[in-house]
């Protein structure tokens, strides 16, 4: 194989690394791979949480729909939260390893790569930002839970 092929071959493997992916993209990390700290425990607060009946489990939708309705839901949390998540907080939903990041104004920019300094990240499960946005559970409830955890920087 001559040098340009492997650059290239390269070059391809690094583009759909699943460390910039989320699944939405099409591509599917190892489970076993290491996700952002925190996550394990939000995914095992999840299960008991829908285990209780605390929160609803979720129809799990992919590809376009499931990004859809995501960053929907994304943008309706962030709404409701204006004020109470700093900008420049980064937002991590661990089922499908998608980065949202509020900005200026408290907007939210989604898909984005996750924070390359320390920073304020808020961990949660995709079945927890549905009880958020359909007000089944507050933020606080969720933060008890444990299906939401801040890691704050203070």
């Amino acid at each position: 194989m001559n040098t340009l092929a492997r650059t290239l071959l390269i070059y391809l493997s690094l583009s759909v690394s699943p460390l910039w992916a989320c699944s939405f993209d099409g591509v599917f990390p190892n489970p076993f791979a290491e996700s952002y700290a925190g996550s394990f425990d939000v995914a095992l607060a999840t299960q008991r949480g829908i285990q209780s009946g605390s929160i609803n489990k979720l129809d799990k939708l992919e590809g376009m729909n499931g990004l859809r309705r995501t960053n929907w839901w994304l943008k309706v949390f962030a709404k409701e939260q204006k004020g109470k998540l700093a900008e420049g907080t980064y937002i991590y939903l661990i089922d499908s390893r998608l980065w949202a990041k509020v900005e200026g104004d408290h907007r939210l920019k989604i898909h984005v790569p996750g924070p390359s300094i320390p920073s304020a990240v808020l961990v949660l499960s995709d079945a927890a930002l549905a009880s958020l946005v359909s007000e089944e559970i507050s933020y606080q409830q969720a933060l008890k839970l444990g299906v939401a955890k801040l890691n704050n920087l203070d």
